[in-house]
C-alpha cells in the first residue's frame, strides 16, 4: 500500500473496524472528508495493511490474556468465504481476545486457551469439556435460565429449582453488577457480521479478529462475576 500512508490507513481501519462501516461508505466518507479517492479493493488492501501492523501486539495481548487467573469465552457463528466458520472470544479483565477457526470443536478451543491455567467461565457447549471442572465455572446468566425452566417443572423438579432460584438471588444480592463478559465482547462482531454477511477472506477475518476489528471497551470489561 506505497500510495496510502500509515495515518490513511489507520483511518480507514478504524471507520471499517471499529465503526463497521461498509467498504462503499469509508470510500464515499474518505472522498468527502478528505478529497482522498481511493478504489474498492484498496480499501481491502489498507485493512491487511492494519492487520500486519497489529499482529505484534495482537499476538502480545494473547499472551497477556493465557497468563490471567480468570476468563470467560464463548463462540458465534461467523461466515468466511461464503462458507460458516466460527468466531471464537477469550475475555480478561483489560484485554479481549478474537480467533476465527473451522472448527466450533475441542481443537479450536484448546488452540484458543492454549497456555492459559486460570479459572474459566463458560457456557454447557462440548468444546470445553476438556478443561478440568475444578478450574471451570459454568455461565451464571445460563445456570439461572435452567434453574427457572426446573421450577416451572411440577413435583420435586419445581421444588428444586425453587431453591436453586432463591439461592441464586442471595447470592447476587451480595454481590452486585454481575454481567457476562464474553457475551457482551462478541456482541459488536454479530452486529458486523448481520450487517456485512461475514468476512471474503482469511485475510478480512484477521482485520476483525485485530485490534480496529473490536469496540475497545469490550477490552475493559470487568470479568468479577462470583465463582464458586
Amino acid at each position: 500500500m506505497g500510495n496510502f500512508g500509515p495515518r490513511l490507513q489507520g483511518i480507514v481501519g478504524l471507520c471499517a473496524g471499529v465503526y463497521r462501516l461498509s467498504k462503499r461508505t469509508v470510500l464515499s466518507l474518505l472522498s468527502d472528508l478528505l478529497g482522498v479517492k481511493m478504489a474498492l479493493g484498496s480499501i481491502s488492501g489498507c485493512e491487511k495493511a492494519v492487520s500486519q501492523a497489529l499482529s505484534e501486539p495482537v499476538e502480545e495481548a494473547g499472551r497477556f490474556a493465557r497468563g490471567q487467573n480468570e476468563a470467560n469465552a464463548d463462540e458465534t457463528s461467523w461466515r468466511e468465504s461464503k462458507k460458516r466458520v466460527w468466531l471464537w472470544v477469550m475475555v480478561t479483565s483489560l484485554v479481549t481476545v478474537f480467533m476465527i477457526h473451522a472448527s466450533r470443536g475441542k481443537k479450536a478451543a484448546n488452540q484458543l486457551l492454549e497456555g492459559f491455567f486460570g479459572i474459566l467461565v463458560t457456557d454447557r457447549w462440548g468444546g470445553y469439556n476438556d478443561w478440568p471442572l475444578e478450574r471451570r465455572q459454568f455461565c451464571w446468566a445460563h445456570l439461572i435460565r435452567e434453574f427457572r425452566a426446573m421450577s416451572e417443572r411440577n413435583g420435586e423438579p419445581a421444588r428444586v429449582g425453587k431453591g436453586l432460584m432463591e439461592a441464586a438471588d442471595d447470592l447476587f444480592e451480595l454481590w452486585h453488577g454481575f454481567r457476562e463478559a464474553a457475551e457482551r465482547a462478541v456482541r459488536p462482531a454479530v452486529l458486523w457480521r448481520k450487517s456485512s454477511f461475514g468476512t471474503d477472506s482469511a485475510s478480512g477475518s484477521r482485520f476483525q479478529t485485530g485490534g480496529y476489528g473490536r469496540d475497545s471497551q469490550s477490552a475493559r470489561t470487568s470479568l468479577h462475576q462470583p465463582v464458586l
